[in-house]
């Protein structure tokens, strides 16, 4: 709060959404009313504006002056990617200074299958700290292992006596998962790769890729990558983050027994349908992609199609603005690589 109201002070446009502070968890009274009186200064500023809806922060950015701060001169023309969450489509407007109509994807590399470095940076208390909100965090190198749950792991009794805990399915903190593979020659040939994952009741913190990491995209279970991806030797590592339920339970297992759920909900060790709480990696694919621009569709060729034909796997059907169509409709048509007017 201090920081923000420094910058508003030095006179940044502050836009405030669902931000009306009251107390700050974990502070005293004291500092719950220090933090509401800072919010009323900021609130006050000239530069400030406090905003109920989402509507209304674009007529607030014009009225402060806020704009993009890149520019272009050709209409709806954008250097962004969006992926569509539920559809895994993309659709791209502009890549090495080329207008993209759609991204073809190729055949999958399945990387599921091969032995990975996993290292648990497991997460407990504090015996030396005093504060139960500190944890002590112990590394276990559990050297190469197939991609599965955490509960699933073959561990030796000397493991379990460093993570601290009876039973893996008792493990919370982050598995750093590692491994080096060799893509083929012509892998150049595409112009990027998605990499698609599955795991359990985890998040990804982070992807490294070939020393680069990315931020990981929660809301998909694939991220674009571009062109990390090389010919040749690669080294990928997928962070995992699970939460510390398990470790919770476990520390305070006197609270099961005496029927108490010590505020974490009901059935997170013992849920209703066994085996649907678990940690770890399931699965790791690379899908190269070819971004197909529109200079490919020159021809238009008018032939005998109807307004709403289905697409089929072999004729995926998008229309000029590269989005991808359940079936084709009036106008002009990219179908199966080709234009094509439908009538």
């Amino acid at each position: 709060m201090e920081r923000l109201v420094e910058y508003a002070n030095a006179g940044l446009p502050v836009i405030l959404f669902g931000s009306d502070i009251k107390r700050v968890y974990g502070s005293d009274r004291a500092a719950d009313i220090e933090v509401s009186e800072m919010y009323a200064r900021l609130a006050g500023l000239g530069n400030v504006r406090v905003v109920a809806t989402e509507e209304e922060i674009l007529n607030v950015l014009t009225e402060l002056g806020v704009g993009s701060h890149a520019k272009y001169n050709i209409p709806q023309l954008e250097a962004t990617q969006y992926n569509a969450v539920t559809t895994n489509e993309s659709t791209f407007n502009k890549v090495a200074g080329k207008k993209i109509a759609n991204v073809e994807e190729k055949e999958p590399i399945d990387l599921s299958g091969e032995k990975w470095k996993l290292v648990i940076h497991c997460y407990g208390p504090d015996p030396d700290s005093r504060d139960p909100g500190n944890s002590k965090v112990t590394d276990v190198d559990f050297g190469m292992q197939a991609l599965g749950k955490w509960c699933d792991i073959q561990v030796a009794n000397e493991q379990l006596d460093m993570l601290g805990v009876s039973d893996m399915k008792d493990v919370s903190g982050t598995g750093e998962y590692t491994i080096s593979f060799t893509l083929p020659d012509n892998f150049g040939e595409n112009d990027g790769a998605f990499i698609a994952y599955r795991y359990g009741r985890d998040q990804v913190g982070a992807l490294i890729v070939n020393g680069i990491e990315l931020p990981a995209n929660n809301a998909s279970d694939r991220v674009d990558v571009g062109t990390l991806l090389t010919e040749g030797r690669n080294t990928l590592t997928i962070r995992l983050n699970s939460t510390l339920y398990g470790r919770t339970y476990f520390e305070h297992s006197g609270y099961l027994d005496k029927g108490v759920v010590y505020g974490m909900g009901e059935g997170v060790l013992d849920p209703p349908v066994p085996g649907t709480y678990y940690n770890g990696l399931l699965s790791v694919s690379i899908i190269p992609y070819r971004a197909k621009t529109m200079d490919e569709y020159d021809a238009i060729e008018e032939v005998p199609a109807t307004e709403g034909q289905s697409a089929s796997s072999s004729a995926t059907i998008y229309n000029l603005q590269g989005q991808r169509l359940a079936t084709s409709q009036r106008g002009v048509n990219i179908i199966g690589g080709k234009k094509i007017i439908v009538k």
